[in-house]
């Protein structure tokens, strides 16, 4: 799947962000995992917003973690005023970037959160 389907504005969100080197690879986890063609732009979208949140909180990628997730969740997306479009579905951000958790860990980029 080509991932230049989305909108600009969130395309240059991921590009310009911590994330811009995991593209590919998200995608292709996704594809592997079976997701459909839709599912993987709505995660895109998903990444998209997250990633665009990132890099205005100035996170580097080490402190991407569970922990990161839920201040994005808790603390951001309830009172989001980020232009359209963004993914605001918590449920799909959720998901979405969880998946992105864990392909970080296993390209080694970020470790597993210690309680």
């Amino acid at each position: 799947m080509r991932t230049d389907l989305l909108l600009p504005e969130p395309r240059l969100w991921r590009s310009n962000s911590i994330f811009s080197s995991v593209e590919e690879d998200y995608v292709a986890h996704l594809q592997a995992g079976r997701y459909n063609s839709n599912t993987v732009r709505v995660y895109l979208a998903c990444v998209a917003h997250f990633a665009k949140w990132t890099t205005e909180e100035g996170l580097r990628i080490t402190l991407i973690n569970e922990a990161a997730l839920e201040r994005f969740l808790e603390h951001h997306v309830p009172f989001c005023s980020c232009r359209s479009p963004v993914r605001r579905q918590r449920h799909e951000l959720r998901v979405a970037i969880r998946h992105l958790l864990h392909l970080l860990r296993s390209r080694g980029q970020i470790f597993l959160q210690t309680l």
